[in-house]
């Protein structure tokens, strides 16, 4: 007798054949389950999110088993409930074990349950029952505690102190009380944000003249939005820390390109950054932080929109080209600049760069502006491209790129990139790099893109003094190009805005002629080579057919 062994899609069959009596018999084992794994996403979820878990089932030998039953479950329903199918839905923060089961054999994994990140506190204003007080008598102090909208937040923790406890002391109810006769201010902080409120307690009899030995300024720190006013004060006090009345105070700003200040202590805001505002009387200074945020710019004027994507489609279908290995979209509401996801660029794969994304429009352009925002990761080290702009042949747009080192000739190509650069002190560590018809060739013919009109120009086209992009922060990155109106013209022009502010204007350029070259290209390029893993995120990208004013 014979016995043969055939294995099919997870079904061991034995078959045995006798001569004898002329009849074949096949008997069919099924290969038990031995193992069960469970994989998942993500381990951890925010409350509200859901995803998809999956199983394998395996024999002894760890081979995969198909079209085996699965029983799902959960160690906690009530922090994260799964379906039939495998779908997870996270109810509430906490840990639970999602488990798999197949022919009683069990696997399991982890998922943690993150709670839903409280809104938080960007302003905290305080009101008095009466600015002015007397020894001895009481006022109420009123906390109001808001968002970044100006919606009023209610139980948040509120924490009260005074600048001088010897004039007025404030309890941790608000009610403050005049203790002797001076200046004080009442600062409430909830999350980090403080609001505040002066006040003044009058006495019997004034203190005689004494020296000043201190000067504070009130509030210590204040927030003011772009052409804004704040009103500042200034308390001189002796060497006992008696408040000193009557006594000059001279004011002045580190830094008058964001925040200027009058000789009574009002405070202008100019442009966004931060300044420190100081007051000085007999030698003696005091200072107060004031913080100027960024305005998000209105869109520019009646363009059409030529290309947009927020990546909340989950993909990078919307470009014609892209790098899977170095680009990705993330799904996570609480990272994304807006909405549920974003675009990440990671350079030091293998030690390269970010890769290129690039769009193509044949039909081209002689104007494009581009706004989109931007943030660097906190271990972000050397320079990179952010965004170009590029020129090519009409109808040809994929030959503007890959044209570094090659010199324009008004017919082929040009390209207008914007860059940043991390590393050392430059007082311009955001510039255009550009590659126009008329620009200047190397030693050995090559052309190299070039930061302004001229060698010993080159810093002409920027304003100064320009931040550094802050690290971990999203940021809104604005680009414009236009094109010379003729081939012999040089009335073209670039320009760039970081958050809202413009940092540079090149005008007078001859990109090429417009007979022969237009802006056909749009690139997200990440050209910086490093070892180091860090990546630059893209959200809420907007193309459109203008280019702005001013």
């Amino acid at each position: 007798m014979r016995t043969n062994i055939l294995a099919v899609a997870g079904l061991a069959y034995a078959a045995s054949a006798c001569s004898s009596s002329g009849t074949n018999t096949i008997e069919v084992e099924r290969r038990p389950v031995a193992a069960v794994s469970v994989s998942l996403p993500s381990s951890s979820l925010v409350a509200g999110q859901s995803q998809r878990a999956s199983a394998t089932p395996t024999d002894a030998s760890g081979t995969p088993l198909s079209n085996r039953s699965i029983v799902w479950e959960s160690s906690s329903p009530t922090t994260a409930a799964i379906s039939d199918s495998g779908m997870i839905s996270a109810a509430a923060p906490g840990t639970a074990i999602i488990s798999a089961t197949s022919e009683g054999i069990r696997g399991q994994a982890t998922l943690s349950v993150l709670p839903i990140p409280a809104i938080p506190v960007a302003s905290v204003s305080v009101s008095l029952s009466a600015s002015s007080l007397t020894v001895g008598q009481n006022a109420t102090a009123v906390a109001s505690v808001r968002d970044a909208n100006g919606n009023t937040l209610t139980d948040r923790a509120v924490t009260w102190s005074s600048s001088n406890a010897s004039v007025a002391s404030v309890t941790s109810g608000g009610v403050v009380t005049a203790i002797t006769a001076g200046s004080a201010t009442i600062v409430a902080a909830s999350e980090g944000k403080t609001g505040s409120a002066p006040l003044t307690v009058a006495a019997i009899a004034p203190p005689p003249p004494v020296p000043v030995a201190s000067v504070s300024v009130a509030p210590a720190s204040a927030t003011i939005q772009i052409g804004a006013t704040a009103q500042l004060s200034a308390v001189t006090r002796d060497a006992n820390n008696n408040v000193l009345t009557g006594r000059t105070v001279t004011w002045s700003s580190s830094n008058p390109s964001v925040a200027t200040v009058s000789g009574a202590g009002l405070v202008s805001a100019v442009s966004s950054g931060s300044a420190a505002i100081s007051a000085t009387s007999e030698g003696k200074t005091g200072t107060a932080s004031i913080s100027v945020p960024v305005v998000t710019p209105p869109p520019p004027g009646p363009g059409p929109t030529v290309f947009s994507d927020d990546f909340e489609s989950g993909s990078l279908s919307k470009w014609d080209e892209s790098n899977s290995t170095t680009q990705a979209v993330i799904n996570n509401p609480a990272l994304a600049h807006s909405g549920n996801s974003f675009m990440r660029m990671t350079y030091g794969i293998n030690g390269g760069d970010g890769g290129w994304m690039n769009k193509y429009f044949t039909q081209g352009f002689t104007r494009l502006y581009v706004r989109l925002w931007v943030r660097f990761s906190t271990n972000f080290a050397g320079g990179t491209k952010l965004v170009s702009l590029r020129g090519s042949p009409i109808g040809q747009p994929q030959l503007g790129v890959g044209r570094a080192g090659i010199c324009p000739n008004g017919k082929d190509s040009f390209s207008a990139n914007l860059v940043t650069e991390f590393t050392g002190a430059d007082a311009y560590p955001t510039k255009m790099y550009t590659y126009w018809q008329d620009m200047w060739a190397d030693s050995n013919g090559q052309c190299w893109g070039r930061y302004g009109p001229t060698s010993s120009t080159w810093t002409a086209p920027y304003v100064t003094p320009m931040p550094m992009i802050s690290k971990g922060t999203w940021h809104l990155v604005e680009f414009t190009v236009k094109m010379n109106s003729s081939a012999t013209t040089a009335d073209g022009a670039q320009k760039f805005w970081i958050d809202g502010v413009k940092y540079g204007e090149w005008t007078g350029i001859r990109w090429g002629d417009p007979a022969f070259v237009n802006l056909g290209v749009l690139q997200i390029n990440g050209s910086a080579t490093t070892t180091q893993s860090q990546t630059l995120d893209i959200d809420d990208l907007v193309l459109i057919y203008d280019y702005p004013t001013p």
